[in-house]
């Protein structure tokens, strides 16, 4: 089994109690920081208080909310969670669409709580972050972004990349938008239309970027009232 010394935050959403809470025992026994939920509405809850979250398992069967629209939902807006399906469906087709929508595994009940915690162990030391990756790279000739842990690589025009690398050269990470103005046309007065144009340049590429944000990242790009645009996060330019 894969031990670790850090602690793995861990959310469950089971709405057979006796289940959920043999299952919370058991994994806190042995180390694990455990959460017990018995429905979506209650796992957001949670995640609105900013509660820490490594790894979410699921039944599918839940009040409210199935697990599926669940699994979908959370897969897209925390990409790098690790999700395991656990439910009493033995069918390949329950399968199939659980991996197909993001699942890590699928577990049929009844699973024993060690097997549990081996996968959990397991699943948490595939997805742990590489210490020494930790950060967004800008490959500027190619015009790629490379998101942190090893992530899907994020094309980028021609002037997205001038930009990013700009922010990153400049004084507190901060252009204004006259500055940005110039970087993308040189030629162009920063009248209220080419404003306009560099804001909308800007919103398309923190929306483009935004997915690839790491649950503990709300943005990459922040706008600076009265001034421009800084960078938030640590890029590294090659």
């Amino acid at each position: 089994m894969f031990k670790t010394d850090e602690i793995i935050y861990v959310a469950i959403v089971e709405d057979n109690k006796s289940l959920r809470e043999e299952v919370v025992m058991y994994l806190a026994d042995e180390g694990i920081s455990i959460q017990g939920f018995e429905s979506g509405l209650q796992l957001d809850g949670f995640i609105r208080a900013k509660g820490r979250l490594d790894l979410l398992v699921l039944d599918i069967n839940l009040p409210g909310e199935s697990g599926f629209s669940i699994l979908k939902r959370m897969r897209s807006s925390q990409p790098r969670l690790g999700i395991i399906m656990l439910s009493g469906r033995t069918s390949p087709v329950d399968r199939i669409h659980a991996y197909e929508n993001g699942a890590d595994f699928f577990l049929v009940k009844p699973v024993p709580a060690k097997e549990l915690e081996s996968v959990i162990r397991s699943l948490f030391a595939r997805l742990k972050p590489d210490q020494h990756d930790d950060c967004w790279n800008l490959a500027v000739s190619k015009r790629t972004l490379h998101p942190p842990f090893g992530q899907k690589k994020i094309r980028l025009t021609l002037r997205e990349t001038l930009v990013l690398e700009a922010l990153n050269n400049s004084l507190n990470k901060t252009l204004s938008i006259e500055d940005i103005s110039k970087l993308m046309d040189p030629e162009a007065e920063l009248d209220a239309r080419q404003k306009h144009i560099v804001e909308s340049a800007l919103s398309r590429l923190r929306i483009k970027i935004k997915t690839h944000l790491p649950h503990d990242q709300s943005e990459f790009i922040q706008s600076v009232w009265g001034h421009g645009y800084q960078l938030s996060v640590e890029l590294k330019c090659k």
